[in-house]
C-alpha cells in the first residue's frame, strides 16, 4: 500500500511542471479567451432572446420555457413550447461542444508537452 502512494506523489511531481508551464503560457489564455468570446457572440446569434442564455444553459428546457416565453394579458404562452425545445437545445449544444472543444485543446496541449 506504501507503494501506491509513492507512486503517486511521483506522478504528482512529474505532472505539476508541466501542467505550471501550461497554465502560464500566454497563448493558451489568450486562446481561450478568445474562444469564449466567440463563443458567447455565437450563442447570442442563433438565440431570439440572448438574455436568458444563462437560464437556457443551467435549466431544463420546461422550467425554462415557463420563466422565459412572453405571455398574453390572459396567461397564455405568444410561442409555442416545440419552438422554444428546438431553440434551447442548439443553445446546450453550442454552449456544451466549446466545452468539449476547449478541454480538447487542453488536453492536446499536455500530450504535446
Amino acid at each position: 500500500m506504501e507503494n501506491f502512494f509513492f507512486g503517486i506523489q511521483g506522478s504528482s511531481t512529474t505532472i505539476k511542471p508541466i501542467l505550471l508551464a501550461v497554465i502560464n503560457h500566454p497563448l493558451l489564455w489568450g486562446f481561450g479567451l478568445g474562444f469564449l468570446a466567440s463563443t458567447m457572440i455565437h450563442l447570442f446569434i442563433i438565440t431570439d432572446i440572448p438574455h436568458a442564455i444563462p437560464l437556457m444553459v443551467r435549466k431544463g428546457p420546461i422550467e425554462s420555457f415557463q420563466r422565459i416565453a412572453p405571455k398574453n394579458a390572459k396567461g397564455d404562452y405568444l410561442i409555442s413550447y416545440t419552438d422554444f425545445q428546438k431553440e434551447h437545445l442548439r443553445v446546450r449544444i453550442a454552449f456544451y461542444l466549446t466545452i468539449l472543444a476547449f478541454l480538447l485543446v487542453v488536453i492536446l496541449a499536455l500530450l504535446r508537452s
